[in-house]
């Protein structure tokens, strides 16, 4: 394999490494911020405090696992 062959190639695996983890930071991020919000909360009517809590949880964990 010559120089610039595998220049090119470490170059593209970088970048498909890079652009992978940016895309799943993202996405985490996007999906942490929309569960934290309170319209979010409403719109379920989620609670977070009482005897509620429970399915607000359940919820929470279902749509970021789903996310991810």
């Amino acid at each position: 394999m010559s120089s610039t062959t595998s220049t090119r190639y470490n170059f593209l695996i970088i970048f498909f490494v890079a652009l992978g983890s940016f895309t799943y930071g993202f996405n985490s991020a996007i999906s942490g911020s929309v569960l934290g919000l309170s319209s979010f909360l409403d719109y379920f009517n989620l609670t977070t405090s009482g005897p509620g809590v429970s399915k607000a949880t359940r919820l929470s964990a279902a749509a970021a696992s789903s996310a991810a």
